[in-house]
């Protein structure tokens, strides 16, 4: 789903040299990379490392990408109406069968500046709503995002795009949005609790994950996050037995 733009107040943005620091060497895995992006950021909340892994599954199966609305030619026009709710609700049938066929087009309708997300997300120009359609392992989405962000983590989005798609890249806008979504609010108690908070931010606030596709989306980072839950309930418990041995305050950025 297409996040909101994002508020106006970054991020601490973390020192070059301590982003490199934490780059996975090459050859590492994917996880790696991610997890690595992750910590450059000072996410260390065990909880919302696996909901952010959990939801880059849901988005992307770990593979960098750009949204495919070529796709949506094969997609039923309900299914459309679905997703993409007023900013299609003005065509018919007919129209829609049209509009899909051409990807370009269709990224007008549903991201372009004619229409109240596109023009939020500061897509202001023909051709916008196309070339800044979703990308990465979280598809990132909307003109304002890919300059927030690439300012962010010191890179041009806005002039290469699909620099988003390169996967160290990927995995610091993931980790950047999440950390700049939640600012302080990272220190979960539960991972149901981190899955909703980060899949929230990622589909944005309007999406609502009690009912229609928010819920079927929440279901499915419920389901990913058992692959990592060990993980997190392992640190979780080895915080716990540090701190008892030290006989010091128990450790609480996740609890």
């Amino acid at each position: 789903m297409p996040p909101p733009p994002p508020p106006p107040a970054p991020v601490a943005k973390p020192t070059p040299s301590a982003t490199e620091d934490k780059k996975p060497p090459a050859g590492g895995s994917i996880i790696d990379t991610i997890t690595a992006a992750i910590s450059s950021f000072g996410i260390t909340n065990p909880f919302a490392k696996v909901a952010i892994l959990a939801n880059i599954e849901k988005e992307s199966g770990f593979k960098p990408r750009s949204e495919d609305l070529a796709a949506y030619a094969k997609t039923s026009n309900k299914r459309i109406r679905e997703v993409f709710t007023d900013r299609v609700s003005k065509y018919t049938d007919e129209e829609l069968d049209a509009i899909k066929k051409d990807p370009v087009k269709f990224g007008e309708v549903v991201y372009g500046k004619e229409t109240k997300l596109g023009a939020g997300m500061g897509n202001t120009q023909d051709g916008d709503g196309y070339k800044y359609r979703g990308r990465g392992f979280i598809q990132i989405t909307g003109k304002n995002n890919y300059a927030f962000f690439g300012k962010l983590i010191g890179e041009d989005l806005v002039g290469n795009p699909d620099k988003a798609n390169e996967p160290w890249i990927a995995a610091k806008i993931a980790a950047a949005f999440i950390a700049n979504g939640l600012k302080n609010k990272l220190n979960f108690s539960s991972q149901f609790e981190a899955n909703r908070a980060v899949t929230q931010t990622i589909g944005g606030r309007s999406l609502n994950l009690n009912k229609g596709i928010g819920a079927e989306i929440l279901a499915k980072v419920e389901n990913y996050s058992g692959k990592y839950i060990n993980e997190a309930s392992t640190a979780v418990a080895s915080a716990k037995k540090d701190a008892a041995q030290q006989q010091t305050p128990p450790y609480r950025d996740w609890e």
